[in-house]
């Protein structure tokens, strides 16, 4: 797979019960300038692997005691929400997501995008 980012997270994939980071060169956010050009990677998806493209929404979200809920924590739950089907593991995503983070209104965007390799 080829993939650029544009000043996202790197995509997190899920192999064999295990989060792999697709570390990736940043590029500028899309819409600066018509000029720059996006460095881009090139990794391999296995059978069997979900990726998991996301914006900072969903780390970045605050718990009701007020902690955000971080990176780490996020990596750690997705093993254990993966499955078989995009829509099921994207359920199960916002889900858990629903009962961690506090009620209100959202802080920021939330966008996820779920990858399977059959």
């Amino acid at each position: 797979m080829s993939y650029a980012n544009a000043v996202h997270q790197d995509p997190l994939i899920v192999r064999n019960h295990e989060v792999l980071k697709a570390t990736i060169p940043r590029g500028f956010p899309v819409g600066c300038t018509d000029k720059r050009k996006y460095p881009t990677c090139e990794f391999v998806l296995e059978s069997g692997d979900t990726m998991i493209i996301y914006t900072d929404g969903i780390p970045e979200a605050f718990r009701p005691n007020g902690k955000m809920i971080g990176f780490p924590a996020f990596e750690e739950i997705l093993p254990s929400l993966t499955r078989k089907d995009c829509q099921e593991t994207e359920q199960a995503i916002r889900s858990w997501f629903a009962k961690v983070v506090r009620p209100g209104p959202q802080d920021d965007d939330i966008t996820l995008l779920v990858v399977r390799i059959s």
